[in-house]
């Protein structure tokens, strides 16, 4: 714009010494001169036929020239592309000199390029997303390629160190387990089947039959006790504890354990000793049941004869606690840190008179954990074993 104002102003000086001076001189200049008389006639154009050109008295810089003597205004055209720029200046005559240019908008600049622009933009993002799909299949190939059966044996991102040293211990428990489940399964089901096999082939004598019978139904009761008890194993594993969490009454529960135990009891008579008060607590009801079962019968299994078990349970600072007390024969200080392991069962054990899965435990452990608690063990030869079990009484603080 300082440009035309200066041009304008040079070309006005001009004809104000003379006035003929465009109709007789070629003026070599890019922008349009426009001289437009007093009532708004176009006089002189250099780019336009001035008998296709309206009168001018309406142009705002033609109105402000004559009323001030000089001018400036920005048009732009009805279809944005362009923008035009007028200096006018009146002269001695009455008259006025107008310059004007006209320069492309951002929009004239961008419309003629258009299609290129998106065509450009549609090629930039189709090799972006080729460049991305490769990078990316370099990355997660290494993932997809895993071996999970030996998961220390890949060579991955340092980041994945952690979760296949995980894996490698699951692995391992997996393949403990089942090798624990194979062994104790066969046990019950080799028996169940050298039995049925001696009654099949009618070998055993008349009066031993309903013996053997008897036999494959304890069998049959051992294998299905190791079942039931696996699966709550799983469960528990897999935190698909279905149960709802419901107030439950824990005197009432461990009362309940008791009676269902007498006959137990009273076998091997057992003192049962306890001082319950009376607490309630949210927990789901048959995984706690199983839990404190499973110490209280061995609390009775492995005690002495005429032997004793004490029980208490009291509640403080929203905490339940229980504790469960047996005169038997005791842990070793090695066996001990394995008791809660699947299928491991302490020296104590090796009386094969005294049945059990070998799961109780791991039941206990599992279910104690799912609520939160925490449990410990005391325990000494031939001198007895003391559990105690930590609590939240609320599902809230779980």
């Amino acid at each position: 714009m300082a440009t035309l104002k200066e041009e304008t102003i040079l070309l006005s000086n001009i004809l104000n010494e003379d006035s003929e001076y465009l109709f007789n001189n070629k003026i070599l200049i890019d922008s349009r001169i426009t001289l437009i008389a007093y009532d708004g006639k176009v006089l002189f154009d250099n780019k336009v036929d001035i008998e296709t050109l309206d009168n001018h008295d309406d142009r705002p810089e033609f109105i402000n020239a004559i009323n001030y003597g000089q001018s400036k205004s920005i048009r732009k055209s009805d279809s944005i592309k362009t923008q035009s720029y007028y200096y006018a200046v009146k002269l001695n005559n009455g008259n006025v000199i107008r310059l004007s240019q006209e320069s492309s908008t951002v929009w004239g600049i961008i419309i003629p390029q258009i299609n290129l622009i998106i065509a450009a933009t549609i090629l930039i993002v189709l090799i972006s997303l080729f460049i991305a799909n490769i990078q990316t299949k370099k990355i997660v190939e290494p993932i997809n390629n895993l071996d999970l059966e030996n998961p220390l044996s890949n060579k991955v991102y340092p980041e994945l160190n952690d979760l296949l040293i995980s894996l490698e211990e699951n692995n391992k428990i997996k393949r403990e387990f089942s090798a624990n489940v194979s062994h104790e399964l066969k046990t019950p089901l080799t028996s169940i089947s050298g039995y049925a096999e001696i009654m099949a082939n009618e070998i055993s004598r008349a009066e031993d039959q309903k013996a053997f019978s008897q036999k494959i139904y304890d069998e049959s009761q051992k294998l299905i006790n190791k079942i039931n008890d696996i699966i709550k194993v799983s469960k528990l594993d897999e935190k698909k504890a279905e149960q709802e969490f419901t107030l439950i009454n824990y005197k009432i529960l461990i009362e309940e354990i008791l009676n269902t135990l007498n006959p137990m009891i009273q076998k091997n008579n057992i003192y049962v000793e306890t001082d319950l008060q009376n607490v309630s607590g949210e927990a789901i009801r048959s995984i706690m049941y199983d839990c404190l079962f499973n110490i209280i019968q061995n609390g009775i299994k492995y005690n002495k004869r005429y032997g004793s078990i004490y029980i208490s349970l009291n509640e403080f600072n929203n905490n339940i606690y229980i504790t469960i007390k047996d005169t038997g024969i005791g842990i070793s200080q090695e066996d001990l840190p394995r008791i809660y392991e699947r299928f491991f069962r302490a020296d104590r054990s090796c009386n094969q008179t005294i049945e059990g899965t070998g799961l109780g435990l791991a039941i206990t452990k599992h279910g104690i954990a799912r609520h939160k608690g925490t449990i410990s063990t005391y325990s000494k030869i031939n001198e007895g074993t003391i559990f105690e079990i930590i609590l939240p009484q609320k599902k809230t603080l779980i």
